[in-house]
């Protein structure tokens, strides 16, 4: 049966505007003015050492050459290094000021060193398909070297394997997409883990809210965590207050504050819904309105997800789901760890291969 129909039905329900929605955009141009602020100071004040100091000017410029040499030489993506190199060759000021503040920040560093230990935790419950790929390659060297590179990305601990056993559903529509999840999350009979770079409190999310409420007075385990940039326009913190009131631990993800420092540019882009270890969904659709079309504040805008169904979830619980969770919440709920990620990922496995 089509679900066309259905999927018109549900576009077809009264909006709400976006005006009635709270948000916190008001914060959000706070800690850009801020941070405007604070990043000019720091060049006026450079500026004022050089041209007041020849030694400072002189220094300046060394520093430059030295981090230019420094970023070429790191084994890292050009991508990533030629925006610096750029910017520290034609403004030498601002991007000695600026990288010098990444690179050196030691929150930028508590962060690496976090993810790292988590990926120690994590990556190696995953399975090695060593074996798998050396299949594959018989029929498709191309395809197999691919997976052999993303298995084998950043050495030890491995990265991500490929899998066999697994079913994908594709989603076109964004709307057939939510409606698959929604009734997926009504047959969640242990957990639910989802990971969203923007939610917005309007329709499409109701549908999503609803499910997670019940089950989480049913006693199921609901974590939610979603970015607080990406969402910023959407949400404010009665949300994250009311979902935990409800029993769904959520977590805001790198909450934007106003303080010039440069991992508030660490942002977490995923789309990501687990149910039980056995399902997940992924794509390019966050849970906002605006990709459901209940309001088309940029036109149509199409986009598409994915179901899987199988051993492949694995990679979907261990892919950082947990990352932005230091401690309990004030409201004394507990949100997950990197230890208990490892073992929802452990009891998966267990589950996925009986």
């Amino acid at each position: 049966m089509s679900s066309g129909p259905l999927i018109e039905k549900e576009r077809n329900e009264p909006a709400e505007t976006r005006s009635k929605t709270k948000n916190s955009i008001g914060r959000g141009i706070f800690a850009a003015a801020s941070m405007i602020l604070q990043i000019t100071w720091v060049c006026l004040a450079m500026t004022y050492f050089e041209d007041s100091y020849v030694w400072i000017s002189w220094l300046i410029r060394l520093a430059a050459v030295c981090m230019v040499l420094h970023l070429y030489a790191k084994r890292e993506n050009i991508s990533f290094k030629l925006p610096w190199i750029m910017l520290i060759l034609t403004f030498p000021i601002l991007g000695v000021a600026m990288y010098g503040m990444v690179e050196h920040s030691g929150t930028m560093k508590r962060m690496r060193k976090r993810y790292r230990e988590i990926d120690l935790c994590l990556l190696p419950l995953l399975p090695d398909s060593t074996e798998l790929i050396q299949e594959v390659e018989k029929e498709d060297l191309i395809f197999a070297n691919m997976a052999r590179a993303i298995q084998n990305a950043g050495g030890e601990p491995r990265g991500y394997p490929l899998y066999a056993g697994t079913e994908v559903q594709y989603y076109g529509d964004a709307m057939e997409g939510l409606l698959a999840q929604v009734e997926a999350l009504e047959k969640a009979e242990h957990f639910i883990l989802m990971e969203y770079h923007a939610i917005e409190d309007g329709q499409g999310f109701a549908k999503i809210h609803e499910v997670l409420r019940r089950k989480a007075s049913e006693g199921v385990e609901v974590n939610l965590i979603y970015d607080d940039l990406g969402s910023i326009g959407f949400v404010d913190r009665t949300f994250r207050e009311n979902l935990n009131r409800e029993g769904i631990h959520t977590r805001v993800f790198n909450p934007v504050v106003p303080i010039l420092a440069f991992f508030q540019n660490n942002r977490d882009h995923r789309k990501i819904t687990v149910i039980d270890g056995k399902v997940g969904f992924t794509g390019g659709y966050n849970l906002a309105d605006e990709y459901f079309h209940y309001m088309e504040p940029y036109g149509y805008w199409k986009d598409s997800g994915v179901r899987l169904t199988g051993d492949a979830v694995l990679s979907l619980i261990s892919s950082g789901l947990c990352r932005g969770v230091r401690r309990p919440s004030p409201e004394g709920t507990a949100m997950c760890s990197p230890m208990r990620t490892a073992q929802w990922t452990a009891s998966s496995s267990v589950r996925t291969s009986t």
